[in-house]
């Protein structure tokens, strides 16, 4: 892979970019995570909305 124009560095070999997208991953994998959270509560919510479990 060609190095970058201005700091001669190789892009593939860049510990910066390694770190940011080990940092990309770990936030996708937490967010992935909070969706589904989020998609299963919501379901919950609605099947006891819809089967009156949730009046008092």
């Amino acid at each position: 892979m060609p190095a970058h124009a201005t700091t001669g560095c190789s892009i593939r070999h860049s510990p910066l970019l390694a770190q940011r997208g080990n940092k990309h991953e770990e936030l996708e994998t937490v967010l992935t995570s909070n969706l589904q959270r989020a998609t299963r509560l919501h379901h919950s919510i609605l099947q006891k909305a819809f089967t009156g479990e949730l009046t008092s």
